[in-house]
């Protein structure tokens, strides 16, 4: 504001003579006023980033001197609606050595969530039976397996931790399960061990959960196991198709959980080309749809090898397998579909029946939908701008709501130097989109001596998705091992 000061000074003159008074001066006004103040800088807004890091979460002293590979997943463990820490450690030290009876060294550790967003280990609190799955962990499914409302982790589990693997009979191990029994969990291992590398869980005719899985012995399976409340299992038969195993989902049409599976799909896995194929259950029978192949067209065969040779997306490519699966729905009113994880490698100057040699050259990976229409396969064309497919380690990705819109969307895990995942953001039209990596942190520390991995889920229940990030393949226990968390602060997309 201006400031006014007013300095008034009367003079009184008195005259003497002739000319009478003379009249006094006017008075003398004097302004004065103080400059305005400077432009204040325009205020500039910090936006909040994406992930804040929470220190320490959580230091491990690892449990075997040669740890060749950590398996995570979440779990709430405890029942306050925030997802906790099931990580089972295997160790990997036989270096090929033959007749190895002993089944691979294993522990399943439980780490609770805190209120600082720290982790703490609490296995024997919560898990009243021992820590052995009987050995080493290959794949992982969520299910509420004995009905009491909730979840349970079921494990295929085989003896692939380096041994020599010519005699079948010494790398087989049993399907096995963390099973809740009240406030609690116990361990349930299965019969019939096979070399499992999948495992899957249906609603059998009876709305029961049932679990089942498959694996490399190519061993007939014809067994399925339901839960009491108390994690006892009881073997049952449900004449299930032949399963892959590498991966298969077992669902229903109409995309109940609790109605019986009437669907299954799984990557063919005798004989190539590497097909898609599906069973549908219709009257108590199943019968067997005709196969699909999504690779493309067959151009030739190597004379050394079992790859059959395709033309895909304009690369000449050799497939490889289809790793991982998952069911999902790209909109919440439509049918469900299947999600399948393709792997194929890049061929250099291909000519039909040529040995293999190194014309092998760029490892990639695609996703692809499929869905039964009509008593067939149907591609359903997941529309994913910028995918990333070339010189990426993908086996695992989840179809899950992270950005909280009611939609799901696609989160690829690869196996890398930085851990972080990619994402598929669902754009509600049938598409997914890749929104890239430039909101992740970084989280380069060099401090696991080995690959990265991680998740990117709700842990907190706050609605902005949070990121774990571990080492995949292991690491030595000569130093604890520091995990790394970094808490959400907003919704991804934003």
């Amino acid at each position: 504001m201006r400031k006014v000061s007013y300095i008034v000074s009367a003079l009184i003159l008195a005259g003497c003579g002739g000319g009478g008074d003379s009249p006094a001066p006017a008075p003398t006004v004097s302004i004065q006023s103080n400059p305005p103040p400077a432009t204040p800088p325009p205020t500039t807004t910090v936006e909040k980033p994406y992930f804040s890091e929470v220190s320490n979460p959580l230091t491990v002293k690892l449990p075997f001197a040669n740890t060749m590979a950590t398996n995570v997943s979440t779990l709430d463990v405890n029942g306050d609606n925030r997802l906790d820490l099931v990580v089972h450690y295997y160790e990997g030290n036989f270096n090929n050595q033959k007749n190895v009876t002993t089944h691979c060294k294993n522990e399943l550790r439980v780490y609770i969530l805190q209120p600082d967003n720290t982790f703490a280990e609490q296995t024997s609190a919560y898990v009243t039976n021992g820590n052995d799955l009987g050995g080493c962990s290959r794949k992982t499914k969520k299910a509420d397996i004995n009905g009491d409302g909730k979840i349970d982790l079921v494990y295929a589990i085989n003896q692939e931790d380096g041994r020599d693997q010519s005699n079948v009979s010494l790398i087989q191990g049993p399907l096995a399960a963390l099973v809740s029994v009240g406030n609690t969990y116990v361990i349930r291992k299965f019969n019939f061990p096979r070399w499992y590398h999948s495992v899957g869980v249906g609603v059998d005719d009876k709305g029961r959960s049932f679990v089942t899985g498959a694996g490399y012995t190519y061993a007939p399976y014809d067994a399925e196991f339901v839960f009491d409340s108390q994690g006892n299992q009881t073997e049952i038969s449900l004449d299930i198709p032949k399963l892959s195993a590498n991966s298969f989902e077992l669902y229903n049409l109409s995309g109940s959980k609790t109605k019986e599976t009437d669907i299954l799909v799984h990557s063919g896995f005798e004989g190539n080309p590497i097909v898609i194929q599906a069973w549908v259950k219709k009257n108590g029978a199943w019968t067997k749809l005709p196969d699909h192949n999504p690779y493309g067209d067959v151009i030739g065969k190597f004379s050394d090898s079992d790859f059959y040779i395709h033309k895909l997306n304009g690369q000449t490519i050799a497939a490889a397998a289809i790793s991982e699966t998952c069911v999902t729905k790209i909109n919440p009113n439509d049918e469900p579909i299947v999600i399948h994880k393709m792997h194929y490698q890049v061929v250099k100057n291909f000519v039909n029946g040529m040995p293999m040699g190194n014309s092998i050259d760029i490892p990639s990976s695609l996703y692809r939908g499929t869905r039964i229409e009509n008593n067939k396969i149907v591609e359903v064309d997941l529309n994913i701008k910028d995918e990333i497919r070339d010189n990426v380690n993908i086996n695992f990705f989840s179809c899950i709501d992270v950005n909280n819109d009611g939609y799901n969307d696609i989160v690829s895990y690869q196996y890398s130097n930085t851990g972080l995942p990619d994402v598929y953001i669902n754009n509600k039209d049938n598409s997914f989109k890749n929104i890239g990596q430039k909101m992740f942190p970084n989280t380069y520390k060099q401090e696991f001596g080995n690959i990265y991995s991680s998740i990117l889920e709700d842990f907190d229940n706050d609605g902005f998705a949070d990121l774990f990030v571990w080492h995949a393949n292991g690491t030595t226990a000569a130093e604890p091992v520091k995990f790394r968390f970094y808490k959400g602060q907003k919704k991804i997309t934003d």
